[in-house]
């Protein structure tokens, strides 16, 4: 992804990235979402954190659909 897509990398913790807490954070995501699909308050919350976390880094509609 990084080498495709250099500019996305200051949005990226490089710590974080270095001990995987990034990849572990995406996977508890995922994790919790299907864990609480049948509960939209719950999934409300979280996308809620999730969305507030990207605004605040700057990321923008078009940074989604990169690989």
């Amino acid at each position: 992804m990084f080498h495709n897509n250099p500019e996305i990398k200051a949005f990226f913790n490089p710590a974080h990235q270095h001990s995987g807490a990034q990849q572990r954070a995406l996977a508890a995501t995922i994790c919790a979402y299907a864990r609480h699909i049948e509960n939209f308050d719950q999934l409300q919350q979280l996308i809620g954190l999730i969305s507030q976390k990207h605004v605040s880094f700057g990321i923008k509609p078009e940074h989604y659909p990169i690989d």
